[in-house]
């Protein structure tokens, strides 16, 4: 199924508010720091990403539509209806492999307009593509658009953590968990020249995921464990 790119409006209710009972009710999802989000204005949102279902749960976690950066395969026939559903919830695709600027136009029109802007900062979920070695408790070097993107326009971004659990755990616990954690707003530091500012919001994103990551791997184990 090719891309098209979706209005939101009803629709964008109806899959967010659907999929969000879902998780709600199988992951008994919970979301920490909203607080934190902004809920006007231009936003980047950069998520963690260990499992497959981590877009959508990042889609729905905020109270705003997002629009993500998402790998172009989700709309062809291997994923279904899946990447039709992502477009609902505003995503669209990249080419990772050969990123066109028709995407990178896309994203900067998102913040220019005011709107949310989400990208998975790791890339991927694996730290091998071609073995499928999904990666570790450890967040990845982040890839530096985002933070082309927040310099250019002063936009502010905020870190998620999104929990994983391997299956060993969810069996050993009987089942699965999902925490969410956002993170204060991260904003460009403006007295830097561009590409210093790009490198500083880099690693103080880098490094707040990771603390957003822990906490919500730890969250998420206690209760599926001990609640």
């Amino acid at each position: 199924m090719s891309y098209q790119e979706a209005p939101i409006g009803p629709l964008y209710a109806l899959v967010r508010g659907s999929m969000l009972l879902y998780e709600k009710h199988k992951h008994d999802l919970r979301v920490k720091g909203l607080g934190n989000f902004p809920m006007r204005g231009a936003v980047i949102l950069v998520p963690s990403h260990r499992e497959a279902s981590d877009p959508w749960v990042a889609a729905v976690s905020v109270a705003r539509p997002a629009y993500f950066m998402s790998k172009k395969e989700l709309w062809t026939s291997r994923y279904k209806y899946f990447g039709f559903l992502m477009g609902m919830l505003g995503a669209f695709p990249i080419d990772r492999d050969n990123p066109q600027l028709s995407s990178f136009k896309k994203a900067h029109r998102v913040v220019e307009q005011g709107m949310v802007l989400g990208v998975f900062g790791e890339g991927s979920r694996y730290e091998d593509e071609t073995l499928k070695i999904v990666r570790g408790d450890q967040i990845g070097s982040l890839h530096d658009s985002f933070a082309r993107v927040a310099v250019k326009h002063c936009a502010p971004v905020v870190a998620m953590g999104i929990s994983t659990m391997n299956k060993e755990e969810i069996e050993e616990a009987g089942r699965e968990v999902k925490r969410v954690v956002l993170t204060p707003v991260l904003r460009t530091d403006s007295n830097l020249p561009n590409k210093v500012a790009q490198r500083d919001l880099l690693s103080r994103t880098q490094e707040a995921l990771q603390t957003a990551f822990d906490e919500a791997n730890e969250a998420a184990r206690i209760e599926a464990y001990y609640s």
